[in-house]
């Protein structure tokens, strides 16, 4: 079975990586410095605790053409694999290609509503990020801004379920609710305070302001379509100033 893992960041590069330890047919997919760094010198992974480097060597891409035929191509999101909305369930292929790999799997059987929501929820993160130049331990106090957060998440809940999607997990399902707000007000006090949230936050986001840009563009557009008001993602996105692309 050949694989290609489209996209050398952190998920994609410790994918890859993984895939390769356990002996799968992989090719990586990357561009400029870091695809020749790759090829030269093999994709280097730190273990999770910081301590020693791993090595792999994969075939190296720097762009996929229409006649490259792979079985599988992953484009790399935390956690969670799955389906389009009413596509084929693969759960089978799935547990063949992470066989052995020592990766726990939670198969998706509806992506897309849940990429909506993924989207949603993290995108306001990111222009917190962007607020404090990337030093989200300025917010951790303030109250105010980390309620603005959540409200802007609950706008792109709003409009997602007006849009006729499922909210997904469906832990976030009662949105409106104080248990919601508090549940996200604990995250994002994590988030600013934790060495995790520096990693998962802080440091993807100053990594990925094309692609959290461009997240943003999209849902204004689908908030737009759907007739919702979102003026306190509005807010939000103003403070992320200089970094919003577009």
């Amino acid at each position: 079975m050949r694989i290609l893992v489209y996209g050398a960041g952190i998920l994609g590069s410790n994918l890859a990586s993984n895939l390769c330890k356990a002996k799968k047919d992989v090719t990586i997919l990357a561009r400029g410095k870091w695809a020749e760094n790759i090829k030269k010198n093999g994709l280097k992974v730190k273990n999770k605790m910081g301590f020693g480097t791993k090595t792999c060597r994969m075939p190296v891409m720097t762009s996929l053409e229409p006649d490259d035929i792979y079985d599988v191509i992953f484009v790399a999101l935390r956690y969670t694999i799955g389906p389009i909305k009413d596509d084929p369930h693969q759960e089978e292929i799935i547990d063949a290609i992470f066989h052995g790999t020592g990766y726990k799997v939670v198969y998706e059987p509806n992506m897309e509503d849940y990429l909506l929501c993924h989207a949603a929820f993290i995108t306001p993160a990111a222009m917190a990020v962007y607020y404090t130049d990337g030093d989200l331990g300025r917010i951790k106090r303030d109250k105010e801004y980390i309620n603005t957060l959540i409200d802007a998440n609950i706008e792109g809940y709003r409009a997602i379920e007006k849009g006729g999607h499922e909210i997904i997990p469906k832990s976030d399902v009662d949105y409106e609710s104080a248990g919601y707000r508090r549940t996200c007000r604990i995250f994002f006090k994590l988030m600013c305070s934790t060495f995790i949230g520096k990693i998962c936050a802080s440091d993807h986001a100053m990594n990925a302001i094309d692609e959290m840009s461009a997240l943003n563009r999209d849902l204004k557009k689908y908030f737009d379509e759907t007739g919702i008001e979102y003026p306190k993602w509005k807010m939000v996105e103003k403070s992320a100033g200089k970094y919003l692309i577009g």
